[in-house]
């Protein structure tokens, strides 16, 4: 990012008491059995006693910030831990948000390109020949070697039509892996409602369980811009109460936590990827059984389809950087190719 001259806002003040806040770090899930393959972690952590006070910080944040361990394969994050406890800690990772938006992220990447928006491809045909791909309005696009990065909820809703058809094991690989509910309530408020020493809180008891400033470092912008994230069952409940009643009821703990009871909303939306025909949810998470399912997602199939996205990388899925990391394999493999 830095190379690429884009200017960031670092994030990483919290506030607020949690579950993760008070938890334990003692459990180190490397140093215990290996989980069943079908077990799920939320099945694991029972049949080892470990009650939900004992969690490392870690399986909060999980939670927070995507599905109940119940969702979740215990075998997956058993081996995400060793993967990670394998590495040398010899960084320090920050959490920082690009000003302008994530599309200032791609954008040099593009240059010099031939880029076609508003073509949704609706058939793809491939041979060991090529691939010959058509869009919604007929369009034809010809190419030796096609990169897919279609989101897992587009996958499962089968919205492109393949000749012939993807093997059984990719078509398995689409079904067994799991999308996050994910919900983003947005919140132009008339002023301040965060404390200045703080980016970000942490509200376990409220309707929307985290919340952080969108617009740091933007100092020409009057009042603050909340994002309130809610994942899992927190997001669904949202989802049925409907965007007005969800807005309502984000402003008033909004006020309840800040001491402002006159605190008010300029604007205001509920954002939720399982709406958009494109996207079809947010990222990925991995059910009990389909831990293999991310590597044969990820498979290319006759040299000539490739795939990538985040639900393709092993170890960082679910993040955009597992996606930019899954772009550079892809990209490695369709050169070997054409070698």
């Amino acid at each position: 990012m830095r190379a690429a001259g884009l200017q960031t806002h670092p994030i990483g003040r919290v506030d607020g008491l949690s579950e993760a806040a008070g938890a334990s770090a003692d459990l180190d899930l490397r140093s215990i059995p290996l989980p069943k393959p079908t077990e799920s972690l939320g099945a694991y952590l029972r049949r080892l006693g470990v009650q939900r006070e004992d969690w490392p910080v870690e399986l909060h944040l999980l939670e927070l910030d995507t599905e109940s361990v119940d969702h979740w394969s215990a075998l997956d994050i058993y081996r995400r831990m060793q993967a990670e406890a394998a590495q040398p800690d010899d960084h320090v990772s920050t959490n920082e948000r690009i000003l302008g938006g994530y599309d200032q992220l791609y954008r040099g990447l593009l240059e010099g390109l031939d880029i076609r928006l508003n073509q949704p491809i609706q058939h793809i045909a491939w041979s060991a020949d090529g691939v010959t791909l058509t869009s919604a309005d007929s369009t034809t696009y010809h190419a030796r070697c096609t990169v897919l990065t279609l989101p897992v909820g587009v996958w499962k809703a089968r919205r492109v039509e393949f000749s012939p058809n993807l093997p059984a094991d990719k078509w398995s690989a689409v079904d067994a892996l799991g999308i996050c509910d994910i919900v983003k309530l947005i919140l132009h408020l008339d002023r301040r409602a965060l404390p200045a020493s703080a980016d970000a809180f942490i509200d376990s008891g409220g309707v929307v369980p985290f919340w952080w400033e969108a617009s740091g470092g933007y100092l020409d912008l009057d009042g603050q811009v909340m994002v309130g994230w809610a994942a899992g069952e927190a997001a669904r409940r949202l989802i049925s109460m409907g965007e007005a009643a969800a807005v309502d009821a984000g402003l008033n703990r909004l006020r309840a936590l800040s001491g402002q009871s006159d605190l008010t909303a300029r604007a205001a939306r509920l954002c939720h990827w399982n709406d958009d025909p494109y996207i079809g949810g947010a990222y990925t998470y991995t059910p009990p059984g389909a831990t293999d399912a991310r590597q044969h997602l990820a498979a290319p199939l006759n040299g000539v389809l490739f795939f990538a996205g985040e639900a393709t990388d092993p170890d960082q899925y679910s993040t955009v950087h597992g996606a930019y990391r899954s772009g550079l394999r892809a990209a490695r493999e369709v050169l070997g190719a054409l070698e």
